[in-house]
C-alpha cells in the first residue's frame, strides 16, 4: 500500500521527533557527564526506535499493517520537535545548568509520548508489527521508570 501524503508525513515526523530525543540525551550526555552512560543508553534507544518506525512503514508498504482510522496529532508532534530542538540550544548554550531540571524534561517528554499514543498510528494482525508497537510502547514506559528513578536519586 502507498501511504498518501498525509500518511507519510505523520511518519517522518514521529521518526524525526525520535531522532530529536536521543540528540537531545546526548546533549544532557555532554552537559551531565557524571549521567554521560545513562544518557546514551537511553539516546541509543531512541535511534532504534527510529529505526522501527521505518520498518512499520516499510509493514504498510507491503501490507503487512495499515494507518489506523483516526486523528493524528499531526500540530502536536509538530509543537514537540520544536520544544525538543528549543531545548537542546538551551543545554547547548548552559541555560539548563541543573541536572534535575534535564531529568524532568526528559521526563516530560517521555509522558508525552505515552500519553499522546503516537504510535497507535499503525494497526497490523502479523506478530512482528505488533511485537514493534509493544516495544515502542513498553521502551518509552521503561525510559520513563528509568528517569524517574534518577529523579527520586536526587530528591
Amino acid at each position: 500500500m502507498v501511504l498518501n501524503e498525509f500518511q507519510s508525513t505523520v511518519f517522518l515526523l514521529l521518526t524525526e521527533h525520535e531522532e530529536l530525543i536521543s540528540q537531545l540525551y546526548r546533549t544532557f550526555a555532554d552537559e551531565f557527564s557524571g549521567l554521560a552512560g545513562f544518557w546514551n543508553s537511553i539516546a541509543e534507544e531512541e535511534l532504534v526506535h527510529a529505526s522501527l518506525l521505518k520498518s512499520l512503514r516499510e509493514s504498510i508498504h507491503d501490507g503487512d499493517a495499515h494507518f489506523s482510522k483516526g486523528s493524528f496529532p499531526l500540530e502536536s508532534i509538530k509543537f514537540s520537535i520544536v520544544s525538543v530542538r528549543k531545548t537542546i540550544n538551551e543545554v547547548k548554550s548552559g541555560q539548563v545548568p541543573l541536572l534535575i531540571t534535564a531529568l524532568a524534561l526528559a521526563k516530560d517528554y517521555e509522558n508525552s509520548l505515552i500519553e499522546k499514543d503516537y504510535f497507535k498510528v499503525v494497526e497490523g494482525d502479523s506478530a512482528e508489527v505488533k511485537a514493534t508497537l509493544l516495544r515502542l510502547v513498553e521502551d518509552g514506559k521503561k525510559h520513563r521508570a528509568k528517569i524517574e528513578q534518577k529523579l527520586a536519586e536526587l530528591a
